[in-house]
């Protein structure tokens, strides 16, 4: 798959905010008509919006922030969701979702996208959009070519194939540049996640890049950056190129254990496989995935290898699972110890 450029990434995701809409129980009165969607009134102008079906992940925090499991009679999000599916018992849960909104209006804040409610959040939540990230991303990149003496075209930045974004959630992996010349065959950066339906929070991590494929090892340790969405918008941006910067750092600290770990030898593989296949409820396709990935090697970089081969292998179409096994090959050869309980798998690098 070719690689698209950050510019394609922003126009697409500007194309998807003009399908947003965001609304705050200051200024609307919620209320779930007997179809079990949300209706918006506004207090200002006695306006309507149109009534919005939940997505399954709104409707889950909707019971979440009402504390639906205990006020309509314990009921759990799967059976609030089976009843609003039901002709015969909608109407009644609807009205019971309705007075529980009634009592917690003035905190909520719904995000909506097109015509289906994509999030229930409170008037806490700080919005960071994604479009805005990879925004501050082209201004962060012309400030690392400044610095360097070489300028970097931000807006036609290529990214790899496992970047991903949709009207919600943002995956963005930004490769640099090339390791020192020692360390031939890898590529680092930084990665964002971030998501606008509280998912995730913004977390910026340091990223290597085998440059022979496409497995990459995220860095999640200590000095990563990681923000809730709270407090200001701008305080949250104002930190990114601080944030980026530090990341590119961090990546000397993973790449210096992703060469430590080839001198770990693991004796039993196959056992180490298994027992993270245990641990992580692997499925079948995964394990094969990994023992593939380790090309031979009978290592805990083999393992880590393997682990990232699997990431893109085993889930070519979901962003979330391909990030969680990235991170868990970033940390195998960081922190294996808290993975597989091996106290004596420690590189030989430091790794704080």
């Amino acid at each position: 798959m070719n690689p698209k450029t950050l510019g394609q990434f922003i126009e697409a995701s500007e194309f998807m905010d003009s399908r947003k809409a965001d609304y705050s129980g200051n200024r609307y009165r919620f209320s779930v008509d007997p179809k079990g969607r949300l209706i918006a009134e506004d207090l200002l102008d006695a306006a309507l919006i149109a009534p919005a079906p939940f997505s399954d992940w709104a409707l889950q925090q909707l019971c979440q922030r009402m504390g639906a499991p205990v006020k309509l009679n314990s009921l759990n999000y799967p059976t609030v969701q089976a009843l609003l599916k039901d002709p015969d018992t909608c109407e009644g849960t609807s009205q019971a979702l309705t007075a529980l909104i009634g009592k917690y209006r003035n905190v909520l804040y719904i995000r909506t996208y097109e015509d289906k409610v994509r999030a229930v959040l409170t008037s806490q939540y700080t919005e960071v959009s994604n479009t805005q990230l990879m925004q501050q991303t082209v201004k962060t990149l012309t400030k690392f070519g400044e610095e360097w003496g070489t300028p970097i075209d931000g807006v036609n930045f290529p990214l790899p194939y496992r970047a991903y974004q949709d009207e919600d959630e943002l995956y963005l992996y930004v490769r640099i540049r090339s390791a020192n010349s020692d360390r031939e065959g890898y590529g680092i950066g930084f990665m964002v996640r971030n998501s606008e339906v509280g998912r995730s929070a913004l977390r910026i991590m340091p990223f290597v890049q085998r440059t022979s494929c496409e497995n990459s090892f995220v860095f999640d340790q200590e000095g990563a950056y990681y923000a809730i969405h709270r407090g200001t918008g701008r305080y949250l941006m104002g930190e990114f190129i601080v944030a980026a910067g530090n990341a590119l750092k961090l990546t000397t600290m993973g790449l210096n254990s992703m060469l430590a770990a080839e001198k770990v030898e693991i004796p039993d593989m196959d056992a180490e496989i298994a027992k993270l296949s245990k641990e992580f409820k692997w499925s079948t396709e995964v394990v094969a995935a990994v023992g593939r990935g380790t090309e031979g090697k009978s290592t805990l970089f083999g393992l880590a290898n393997g682990v990232t081969y699997a990431a893109h292998q085993a889930f070519p179409n979901d962003a979330e699972k391909r990030l969680e096994l990235e991170l868990l090959g970033g940390k195998l050869v960081t922190q294996p110890a808290k993975v597989v309980g091996r106290a004596n798998w420690v590189p030989s690098y430091p790794t704080r």
